[in-house]
């Protein structure tokens, strides 16, 4: 068993590289908010005293309802789906970390991964409710995830 010397010399060490990570991060548009140490005042209380996690991330999430019924990537009518409008997305010193698609009844989502962005493509399309059309980055459908609303961040 580690002395409490040890013990807290690892943590601070651990919760330095966390820092050092959650900076890097920030850089790059995601902003982890860290927890206070708890400190448990003995041995025998620390179960009392555990986080819940190094970090809490918060993330930029885009979010769209699209005039489509889907359920699964093999009912959607598309073999690409819709991110976004080219010039919104580039506009941006980075994309979202997550772009939320939603079928017409709200039921089922499109989840497409901001880190996948090296491997969308630019289509012109014609935006049927806006009137007109524009260059929108689109995703291959083998890369999206298709899930129920409530399940986009977890697992079922």
């Amino acid at each position: 068993m580690l002395t409490d010397e040890e013990f807290f010399a690892r943590l601070l060490e651990s919760r330095e590289q966390f820092n050092q990570f959650a900076l890097k991060q920030a850089e790059l548009g995601v902003d982890i908010l860290t927890p206070p140490l708890k400190i448990s005042p003995t041995h025998e209380d620390r179960y009392r005293h555990v986080d819940k996690a190094d970090g809490l991330a918060l993330i930029w999430v885009e979010h769209k309802v699209r005039n489509l019924e889907f359920t699964s990537r093999e009912d959607y009518p598309f073999k690409t789906v819709i991110v976004d409008e080219q010039y919104k997305i580039d506009s941006k010193q980075h994309p979202a970390c997550i772009y939320v698609i939603q079928n017409r009844s709200l039921t089922h989502a499109a989840v497409i991964y901001g880190w996948t962005k090296c491997n969308w493509q630019v289509e012109e399309i014609f935006d049927r409710s806006a009137g007109r059309g524009g260059s929108y980055y689109t995703a291959d459908r083998g890369m999206v995830r298709f899930c129920r609303t409530e399940e986009v961040f977890v697992c079922p």
